[in-house]
Parts: C-alpha cells; sequence; structure tokens
C-alpha cells in the first residue's frame, strides 16, 4: 500500500484538490485560504505545493492530500486512497487494500488505550467492534477512521 500512496503523492497536486474545495490565492511560494476545519475571518490555512501538505495555524489541522480528503470529505483511508488513485487512472490492488485494512486495525487497537479506552467508548454508546475502531455515531458503517491527532495537540 505505501506504493500506492507514495505514488499517489507524486502523482496530486494538492493545490488543486484543496482548491476545489477551499477557495485558496497565492501567497509567495504557498497559497492561503480560510481553513474548512474551523470558522475563521482571517486566513490562516496554508498549502504547500513543494511540500505536498497543508496546515492551519488557527486550529491545528495538518496533513496530506490524502487526510484532507478523509478529514473534508468525511471518508475513510482506503475510500479516500481509491477516490485519488481513481482520479489519476491507477488501481489499487485488492491485496494492499487488505494489508492496509490489517495495518489500520491494529494501529488503532494500539492507539486506542486498550480496556480503559473500550469502557469509555460503552460508556459514552458508542459501539466498538472487536479488532477494529469504534463506530461511531456519526460514523454508522463502521468505515475504518483514524484519529488524526492535531499539531497543537501532540506539542
Amino acid at each position: 500500500m505505501a506504493e500506492v500512496t507514495d505514488e499517489i503523492r507524486a502523482r496530486i497536486d494538492i493545490v488543486e484538490l484543496v482548491g476545489q474545495r477551499v477557495s485558496l490565492k497565492r501567497q509567495g511560494k504557498d497559497w492561503k485560504g480560510l481553513c474548512p476545519f474551523h470558522g475563521e475571518k482571517t486566513p490562516s490555512f496554508t498549502v504547500s505545493p513543494t511540500k505536498q501538505f497543508y496546515h492551519c495555524f488557527g486550529c491545528g489541522a495538518h496533513g496530506t492530500a490524502i487526510s484532507f480528503l478523509m478529514e473534508h470529505a468525511g471518508l475513510g483511508f482506503i475510500d479516500a486512497v481509491k477516490e485519488l488513485a481513481g482520479r489519476y487512472g491507477m488501481t489499487v490492488p485488492d491485496e494492499a487494500l487488505g494489508r492496509a485494512l490489517r495495518w489500520m486495525r491494529g494501529t488503532a487497537s494500539r492507539l486506542d488505550g486498550g480496556d480503559e479506552a473500550r469502557k469509555g467508548r460503552r460508556d459514552r454508546g458508542e459501539a466498538s467492534r472487536p479488532g477494529g475502531p469504534a463506530a461511531r455515531p456519526g460514523n454508522p458503517d463502521g468505515s475504518l477512521r483514524l484519529p488524526f491527532r492535531r499539531q497543537a495537540e501532540s506539542e
């Protein structure tokens, strides 16, 4: 799957992708606009075509084209990869998808904090699939979504 995501990152123009959903204006070598992830009046959302990532200095949102599509369109990782691959005439082998899904489920179970986190999800009324991330009310199909840590939270 790493080969597929690397190929997508090499082919995609993140400014074009984000620009389809956010009004961007060129500012030096980067592009700026209002952040789609929080309400703001002054642009603090920056997209870097040379580094192929976005960053909001207001809310700390940051990531790649894949994570932008996941966050903005509400897609899971695999659906975002499939959509971007389709845009560029690429196919994603089923074997790669299976490996990625197993890796993500393993990562999600390590990130969730074990029994205490599962108990917290049960207390909040969120279902948990064995070996997978929680199915939340806003995510009724149980599709796989990993939490993204905002830079401000991790510092």
